[in-house]
């Protein structure tokens, strides 16, 4: 049974995920997106581990 990730559907066209939270600055913005992204991915690998379809 395929799981529903909610970051699953809001990757960007450039391979990055936005962050979970408004950022205090654009520069924070960026900081923050690049973390989102390494948690996202860390999240899948994760599922995957454990079997799980993503989608």
């Amino acid at each position: 049974m395929p799981v529903s990730h909610a970051g699953v559907g809001a990757q960007r066209d450039d391979g990055g995920w936005p962050p979970g939270r408004p950022p205090w600055t654009p520069l924070a913005a960026l900081e923050r997106r690049s973390m989102a992204t390494i948690e996202a991915l860390r999240t899948l690998r994760t599922l995957r581990a454990y079997g799980r379809a993503i989608g």
